[in-house]
């Protein structure tokens, strides 16, 4: 039972990095229109008043190293392949 299980994670692994260059160019056009309609849509709450400007500023912030996560995510593996 125990060899069967290793033999499937093993397999699994295979899988998982058999689309890795395809799926790469999914994380840019998912992330940049959520993070982008987050921003806007907190940028139309606070001068309604309906959210306070030190909570988006706060939120803002995790919004922002969120995208500087992905776009190193993205740039690391080009730089990589780059240079071999």
């Amino acid at each position: 039972m125990a060899t069967i299980l290793v033999d499937a994670a093993k397999q699994g692994d295979d899988l998982a990095f058999e689309g890795l260059l395809e799926r790469r160019g999914v994380l840019p056009i998912t992330i940049a229109p959520v993070i982008a309609g987050l921003i806007a849509n907190d940028a139309h709450a606070v001068p309604f008043g309906r959210l306070s400007g030190r909570g988006v500023a706060l939120v803002r912030a995790l919004q922002l190293a969120l995208v500087a996560l992905f776009g190193y995510s993205i740039a690391r593996p080009h730089a990589a392949q780059a240079s071999t």
